[in-house]
């Protein structure tokens, strides 16, 4: 039997501290005109273990135990440990599994290594403890050198850039079960074999013949091969490398190697029935298990599949949608995975949901940090934040140009958050935020730091909200800041509106009746300088309009300047010459006015863009 030792670590602690974002450029350090936002942190944690070296022979095991407390010595159940594992310093960490601590905050594994081998245990953040990791356990193994080869297949991930060899386990009954469709990743080990030696990876056709797939060398005694073509059609397929005989050294033969294909699965508990008012919770796996394959909750609705929440899976294959149902009634849902790399869409059959009608308390609210938005760009960050020494516990962290889709279920009435900035871009450069409502733009403005307002938003009757944080700078020239939503939640309460304008119109919403030169409209006017030197876009407002309001700038990083024109039944009503890199905000008269043109250029030299942001006429 092999001997077993106890390799441990002692205590990390990652403490946390409130990040206060500084004022702005202008405002002196006493002045309190700024706005402080806190990102809160979770607790602390600590991991130990008894020793923190050992000597092995070869073939002998380690256990590896560590306990997961809190500083008064408590331990943590139930939190998800991940193993790490490297030959040396110079080596990078890679998972190796995840372990869940039991009642007294333990958690242990077995662990058989070939050579000598660093070790280390990691705790990643949740909401409620911070991340923690131990220090580095070294193991040493004493052994004979003699000549094996051996050869292990783990699947290409649908991602492209991903590492397979924190893959997750392929062991089905002692043989990998790699997912039908995707090519193999061949990972061998050439112990005693000498540096630069040719290596032969062989498969057996169907005929029965081995045939050469990839003649890797071996390097530090390893040798790799990033694809070849996997199993299909339900047939296996065996691998074997095969290093020829060199002087008194004899040829070399790893095991066979049987791959047999296994469909991806997905697999989903819907609950039969939930209240009114209740949200919608649908947990469920994906195998072979993989971190970062998206999933989708989707509601039948008008015959066609729209997406009511989307989340990610965990490097273990769970994840969890929440959603809040729509109307009492039955309605269906279903699952599905969508296509990634060469894995294709995947869906679990059709299910029923009853939403029973119910009494309704006096009023609900739901976080939009407790749903599963479907999401573009990067992903919204959940937390505690603190804005103007106000703590919101659940809150979202919009990068720039992420944005959410929220279907708003029955019975809600409101929409509110307090929207602030967290990481300020560079040079200041302000936020952006456009919210919708059934796809028409409610509010789009900018969000300079150091400034907080509450927003409100009416969206009685209406099926979805959007919210979203546009490019830095007005035209996407640095890395962004963030937008924090504090608070943010659908609330069947009426509140009176707050921060948008009701009845405002967007030039986004409407489509022009006419563009010119080298204007593009998108959700702001554009013109670049190598589309020409001006341009104009025009509107047919439909009365009872009294102001235009919007945002000029010079951006991209651009030299020089532009101007704007605003022209209103044919007759002049306002011009901005010198528009630069500082906005310039627009304001004109426009009452009754039936059509609207405005006109950009830009000046001679000029560079880069020049960008009309959240133009809109208010009533």
């Amino acid at each position: 039997m092999p001997r077993t030792r106890v390799a441990s670590a002692l205590a990390a602690v990652l403490s946390t501290v409130p990040v206060a974002l500084p004022l702005p450029a202008a405002a002196a350090p006493g002045d309190l005109g700024g706005v402080v936002v806190e990102v809160l942190r979770p607790a602390p944690v600590a991991l130990t273990v008894p020793e923190t070296s050992l000597a092995l022979r070869a073939g002998d095991d380690v256990e590896l135990r560590t306990r997961l407390a809190t500083p008064d010595g408590r331990g943590v159940a139930g939190a998800r440990v991940v193993v790490l594992g490297r030959r040396g310093a110079a080596d990078p960490w890679r998972a190796l599994r995840t372990l869940t601590t039991d009642r007294q905050g333990l958690a242990r594994t077995a662990l058989g290594p070939e050579r000598s081998a660093e070790y280390s245990v990691r705790h990643d953040p949740t909401v409620r403890h911070a991340a923690a990791v131990s220090p580095v356990v070294r193991v040493t193994v004493a052994r004979t050198v003699q000549r094996v080869l051996g050869l292990r297949v783990v699947p290409v991930l649908a991602e492209p850039g991903a590492d397979p060899a924190t893959c997750c386990p392929l062991a089905v009954d002692g043989a990998p079960r790699p997912a039908r469709g995707l090519p193999l990743h061949l990972l061998g080990t050439a112990q005693g074999v000498a540096d630069g030696t040719p290596v032969t990876v062989e498969a057996m056709a169907r005929w029965g013949e081995w045939q050469t797939v990839a003649t890797p060398r071996v390097v530090d005694g390893r040798f790799d091969v990033p694809a070849v073509e996997g199993p299909c059609c339900g047939y296996s397929t065996v691998l074997r490398a095969v290093v020829a005989a060199a002087g008194a050294a004899p040829a070399l033969r790893s095991p066979d190697t049987w791959v047999t294909p296994a469909a991806p699965r997905l697999s989903a508990t819907l609950p039969p029935a939930v209240a009114r008012g209740q949200v919608l919770r649908v947990e469920g796996t994906w195998a072979p298990a993989s971190a970062g394959r998206v999933v989708r909750l989707q509601q039948l609705r008008d015959r066609v599949w729209t997406t009511a929440a989307e989340a990610v899976t965990t490097a273990d294959g769970r994840f969890s949608l929440v959603a809040r149902p729509p109307q009492p009634g039955t309605h269906g849902y279903r699952v599905a995975a969508v296509a990634q790399g060469r894995l294709p869409v995947q869906a679990t059959p059709p299910s029923t949901v009853v939403v029973r009608d119910a009494p309704l308390p006096a009023a609900w609210a739901t976080a939009l940090s407790d749903l599963s938005p479907a999401t573009a760009g990067p992903r919204p960050l959940p937390g505690a934040v603190r804005v103007d020494g106000r703590e919101h516990a659940r809150s979202l962290r919009l990068p720039a140009a992420a944005s959410l889709d929220l279907p708003l279920g029955a019975d809600a009435a409101t929409f509110h958050a307090t929207v602030a900035v967290a990481a300020p871009g560079p040079a200041g450069a302000p936020a952006e935020l456009r919210v919708r409502v059934d796809g028409r733009t409610v509010l789009s403005r900018t969000v300079p730091d150091g400034t907080a307002f509450p927003l409100a938003v009416d969206v009685r009757g209406a099926r979805t909200l959007s919210v979203a944080a546009g490019p830095t700078g007005h035209g996407g020239d640095g890395a962004g800041p963030l937008v924090v939503l504090g608070s943010a939640a659908v609330t069947s309460a009426v509140e009176p509106p707050r921060g948008v304008v009701p009845g405002i119109l967007y030039l986004a919403d409407r489509a022009p009746v006419a563009v010119t030169g080298g204007v593009r409209v998108a959700d702001d006017l554009l013109l670049a300088a190598g589309t020409g030197p001006a341009g104009s876009a025009g509107w047919t407002l439909d009365g009872g309009r009294t102001r235009l309001t919007a945002s000029a700038r010079l951006g991209g990083g651009g030299a020089g300047t532009g101007s704007v024109r605003v022209v209103g039944d044919g007759r002049l009503l306002a011009t901005y010459e010198g528009v630069g890199a500082v906005a310039v905000p627009l304001d004109v008269d426009v009452r009754g006015v039936r059509d609207l043109r405005v006109e950009l250029a830009l000046g001679e030299g000029a560079a880069g863009e020049l960008r009309v942001s959240h133009a809109a006429v208010l009533p």
